[in-house]
């Protein structure tokens, strides 16, 4: 048996009064949950549980949509953790390609269902996976989402931005350029509405409550 005999996305790992248990005791304390849910049951358990998020969310039937309309849960996809491994079949074990592939194509129908009924989607990358890091995956994520998960370019800056701050529970001070909110923000050369793959591109400035940080452009680098 290998490892992928143990656990596969339709396998649901905890019931819902267990989940909710999770986050009862964390929303008392003002801490967001985030549940790891791939298949279609466990991602309605982790709804009805009252979860902040579903990370991944493979399988999002009609009902799921629903549900997380009703209630704000918030999806983030992390395509790019599947992708980099269906890309990389020699490097790594035939049972994580065979998962990858074969949920794959419904991952991204997920994805592109779930933004066109509204859903709330924020931006991430489920970083540490397999040829998944902690460089540029951001930018490479929110092209994915638009090329795979057939998001808008609008859709996908805002799953990044406002919806992410959101999600967080920070958007009183991060989020969108306004009045009152500190001005972290990046300015680059190429409008990402008609190419998001600008967003990866090296020459740019980076701001931070309102100072640039970081500038990269040919030799001049200010850090």
């Amino acid at each position: 048996m290998s490892a992928g005999d143990f656990e596969n996305p339709n396998q649901v790992q905890l019931n819902e009064d267990e989940v909710r248990a999770g986050v009862i005791e964390a929303h008392k304390k003002g801490i967001k949950v985030a549940a790891h849910a791939q298949g279609a049951e466990g991602i309605k358990i982790a709804i009805r549980a009252g979860v902040d998020s579903v990370e991944h969310a493979f399988h999002i039937d009609d009902e799921a949509i629903d549900m997380m309309k009703v209630n704000g849960t918030f999806v983030v996809p992390t395509m790019i953790a599947m992708k980099r491994i269906i890309d990389r079949p020699e490097e790594v074990p035939a049972w994580m390609i065979e998962r990858a592939t074969t949920h794959w194509q419904a991952h991204q129908k997920s994805v592109a269902r779930a933004a066109m009924a509204g859903v709330n989607i924020a931006m991430g990358t489920d970083a540490g996976t397999p040829f998944n890091g902690f460089a540029n995956e951001s930018a490479v994520e929110m092209d994915m989402m638009v090329e795979f998960g057939h998001m808008t370019p609008q859709q996908v800056l805002q799953s990044a931005t406002i919806n992410a701050a959101k999600l967080m529970g920070i958007s009183d001070n991060y989020g969108m350029i306004a009045v009152g909110q500190y001005a972290d923000f990046s300015v680059i050369q190429e409008n990402p509405n008609d190419n998001m793959k600008a967003i990866q591109e090296k020459d740019k400035w980076v701001f931070q409550h309102g100072q640039p940080v970081v500038f990269h452009q040919e030799e001049n680098i200010i850090s």
